[in-house]
């Protein structure tokens, strides 16, 4: 089986399929350029389920559904467990970065 390459901003499916409900998707923030066998990904949930907290999450369309970067929810995943891409969020990088940015300095 031919490996999945994964790049940044990448919108993977969840593959817990247990929590898919309330977060149907992940992004890959780790750059495409540090391949390892771990991947860290922030949770997509849906708007619903977002926490409102405006300067560290982005909000953000998935296939017309209203969702939300959960920036604050860094996690690791296996690399082997990501699957297709099924879009890539490049064209909103100033708004993920921001809030990394916020998140880890406070500005």
């Amino acid at each position: 089986m031919a490996t999945l390459v994964t790049r940044q901003f990448d919108i993977i499916r969840n593959p817990d399929g247990a929590r898919r409900s309330i977060v149907p998707y992940i992004l890959v923030l780790q750059s495409h350029y540090a391949p390892m066998a771990t991947t860290i990904v922030a949770p997509i949930r849906r708007k619903t389920h977002a926490e409102g907290h405006a300067e560290i999450e982005v909000p953000i369309s998935v296939q017309n559904e209203d969702c939300a970067v959960m920036v604050a929810e860094l996690a690791h995943l296996p690399s082997r467990m990501l699957g297709r891409s099924i879009d890539n969020l490049s064209r909103q990088e100033d708004d993920i970065r921001r809030a990394l940015d916020r998140l880890f300095t406070g500005f």
